[in-house]
Parts: C-alpha cells; sequence; structure tokens
C-alpha cells in the first residue's frame, strides 16, 4: 500500500474506501529472503512498481525493504569505506 494511492484518495471517499481497493497486489510486489545478497536486493526493489520488498523467512513476514533503506545502506558502506 502506497502513501501516493492512499493520497490520491479524495476526502469524502476516505469512510467508504477499502484497503483492499487500493493495496498493489502480492503477487507485484518482490519477496526476497534475509540472505538474498544485496545487489540482488536493489535490482528487484528497483525494479519494481512499488519500490519495496517483503524480506520472508520460513513463510514469516521478517521486514519490508525499500529502495531508500538501500539507497542509505549504499551511501552508509561508501562512507565507512571512502
Amino acid at each position: 500500500l502506497r502513501l501516493s494511492t492512499l493520497a490520491s484518495v479524495p476526502q469524502p471517499e476516505w469512510s467508504r474506501t477499502l484497503v483492499a481497493d487500493r493495496m498493489v497486489p502480492l503477487e507485484r510486489v518482490p519477496l526476497l529472503h534475509p540472505d538474498t545478497p544485496l545487489v540482488e536486493a536493489l535490482q528487484r526493489v528497483s525494479g519494481s512498481e512499488v519500490q519495496r520488498a517483503l524480506v520472508i523467512d520460513d513463510g514469516r513476514l521478517e521486514g519490508i525493504l525499500s529502495i531508500t533503506d538501500l539507497a542509505r545502506a549504499l551511501e552508509a558502506g561508501e562512507a565507512a569505506t571512502g
């Protein structure tokens, strides 16, 4: 569920709009495992319409990884090595 999608709902429709009406279908959201290499995660997240991925381990949601999270990690890595 993207913030921009929620923001596009006119206020008079808020009480009639369901979360399900605005959700991105699960099949369009990348699913990652905690052991996924960062390079692969970056490719998959940046190539998705939602710019996020669900991190799943043993069928359980462990977290949500956004393109912003990945960019910050890359910046921190460059600062630490530079």
